[in-house]
């Protein structure tokens, strides 16, 4: 009971917050962003969030850089097979394919790293570029894993362990970007010190120790619309 706050409170907080210090950094695609926002979310005219390239762009590289939890712990209930999608060489050089798994036996499962393989997601992996969820789809390796609910990332797990709230989620994402970003411009200060740590989540902690960011902003302003016309009709 006591994981349910954390899980549905501190992970969309904490990647909204480094989201926001990504568009901070890129003020080009920060105002691309917002001139998309303008454009079509506006009074009187229909347009889902899912049909914001931009936005949902942004969207899927932020959750694959940044997954909210990185480390996943799985216990096995009985002695299994692990198959391996590329293979391993182990310290005698013996080349296996896959994993004997025993009853009872831990399993760490490194989302974050899967996030970041270059042989899944490309040479520039560790780079954040949402643009390349717009110039193509992830690589041919990635798009055969078919991992996971949304965009073949980990950040919500999959299979029967799925996160059961990860499409609301992504539109808490939608909505709080689209309100922030449409409404208002981000930079970051100068040396903010903020180091990026898991503490239980992925989280921004400044050198005081206090999970958090430092950022400016200025008012821009928008011509305001009705709720009910940014919402898919679906």
């Amino acid at each position: 009971m006591e994981s349910r706050p954390r899980n549905s409170t501190d992970t969309t907080a904490n990647t909204l917050t480094l989201a926001l210090r990504e568009l901070a950094k890129n003020p080009v695609f920060q105002q691309e962003l917002r001139s998309e926002i303008h454009s079509n979310l506006v009074e009187g005219k229909l347009v889902g969030y899912d049909n914001l390239p931009l936005l949902n762009a942004f969207i899927k590289e932020t959750l694959r850089v940044y997954p909210a939890e990185p480390l996943a712990e799985r216990v096995a209930v009985e002695d299994t097979i692990l198959p391996l999608k590329f293979p391993l060489t182990t310290t005698s050089g013996e080349q296996i394919t896959a994993l004997p798994i025993k009853k009872g036996q831990l399993v760490i499962l490194a989302l974050g790293s899967y996030q970041r393989l270059e042989a899944v997601w490309g040479e520039d992996a560790q780079e954040f570029r949402p643009q390349r969820w717009i110039d193509q789809t992830p690589s041919d390796s990635a798009e055969s894993l078919r991992l996971g609910p949304y965009a073949n990332l980990l950040t919500f797990l999959t299979g029967a362990r799925t996160c059961l709230g990860w499409r609301f989620a992504v539109l808490e994402m939608q909505v709080l970007l689209c309100e922030l970003v449409g409404k208002f411009s981000f930079a970051l200060p100068k040396d903010d010190g903020v180091q990026i740590q898991h503490a239980l989540t992925l989280m921004p902690l400044m050198p005081s120790g206090t999970k958090g960011s430092p950022m400016k902003n200025r008012k821009h302003d928008v011509t305001p619309r009705p709720v009910q016309n940014v919402y898919n009709s679906a």
